[in-house]
């Protein structure tokens, strides 16, 4: 094959693949006619928010409100308002072993349980808080979001009986003093303390 004959068969084939690449992207990309635009539009999101990150705009129905009610044959413990008196707290009503409660904590007192939780209960569970944010953490999405997700972390422990049972979280329900001190006075669990925890309850 002389060399104008050579460019000419690579220019014919390389013509060829190109019609056929731009068939098959038409029909890969194909998309049928509606008749009404509004069908085009992608359909509203479910109120499913197990994974709702601080920072996300969709939020749930109760955060729309101002206060909700407790609904007490589901959960042990409930954050029913968001109180504002010169800082943001959240009112929390429930019962535990040793009756009712009705108590306001903020979120740094939320903070420091989970982080000694942690701590002294190593390799179990541990349900999430939102993150710390030093900035913007008084805007009112910012509150409503952390509420929603307090609220789950509450009502998540309290459905793991070795945590809402335990020190730690007596500690943050019915307090002697100041939560965030009383709590960093617990003292560290030793390697055999761990270990008995964890062939107690797993």
């Amino acid at each position: 094959m002389d060399e104008n004959r050579y460019d000419t068969y690579w220019d014919q084939t390389a013509e060829n693949n190109n019609e056929e690449e731009e068939e098959y992207d038409k029909g890969y990309n194909y998309e049928p006619e509606v008749d009404n635009e509004e069908e085009k539009l992608p359909q509203a999101f479910s109120e499913d928010l197990g994974d709702l990150k601080l920072g996300d705009t969709m939020q749930p129905t109760f955060m729309q409100d101002d206060k909700i009610e407790w609904d007490r044959s589901e959960y042990d413990i409930c954050i029913v308002e968001i109180v504002k008196q010169g800082h943001t707290s959240y009112k929390i009503k429930g019962v535990d072993k040793n009756g009712e409660l009705d108590i306001c904590r903020r979120y740094k007192e939320f903070y420091a349980l989970r982080n000694v939780m942690r701590k002294r209960w190593v390799g179990f569970y541990i349900p999430g808080i939102p993150p710390k944010k030093p900035i913007g953490n008084k805007e009112d999405i910012v509150v409503k979001e952390r509420w929603y997700l307090l609220n789950r972390f509450l009502q998540e422990v309290s459905k793991i009986p070795h945590l809402w049972e335990s020190e730690e979280m007596g500690i943050f329900l019915r307090p002697k003093m100041d939560v965030e001190k009383n709590l960093n006075l617990l003292g560290k669990m030793t390697s055999e303390q761990i270990l008995e925890r964890i062939s107690t309850y797993c």
